[in-house]
């Protein structure tokens, strides 16, 4: 396939995934596929859906700790209403109170339940913050 054939349809194949974008940016974007080795050597939807793939298929972002709960156990499963239920049986979150704290509540539908709350910390602009009780993990007792 000769260079032009093959910017046009590399020019196609980004056309299809940005519709909005003049055609004319795109094919400048194909001009710089073509002048990259590796790509130029693939088909050009190929390449151009390649090129693409980092925008398609982000990183998994990584938290600044690692959590001490793997998963959430059977939490997604709790109405929010039953979790607000069991946050309003723990102290007042602030600072100086433990990092965790569970509640035990009966769910209609679970039976008796343990949620564990995080600790957590908002902070506004400025030099006001607030805490609160953030539900992390759920499990099933008895």
């Amino acid at each position: 396939m000769d260079r032009s054939e093959w910017l046009a349809a590399c020019a196609h194949q980004l056309q299809r995934r940005w519709r909005t974008i003049d055609p004319e940016v795109l094919e400048d974007v194909a001009n710089d596929l073509w002048a990259d080795e590796s790509l130029r050597t693939l088909p050009p939807t190929r390449a151009a859906i390649e090129w693409l793939k980092p925008l398609e298929e982000p990183e998994p972002e990584r938290s600044r700790q690692p959590s001490p709960f793997p998963s959430n156990g059977i939490l997604a499963k709790i109405p929010g209403a039953d979790v607000a239920r069991g946050a309003q049986g723990l102290p007042t979150a602030a600072k100086g109170q433990p990092e965790q704290m569970q509640a035990e509540i009966d769910v209609d539908h679970l039976g008796l339940v343990r949620i564990t709350y995080k600790l957590t910390e908002a902070r506004h602009r400025g030099n006001t913050s607030h805490c609160f009780w953030c539900a992390c993990y759920a499990e099933a007792v008895g």
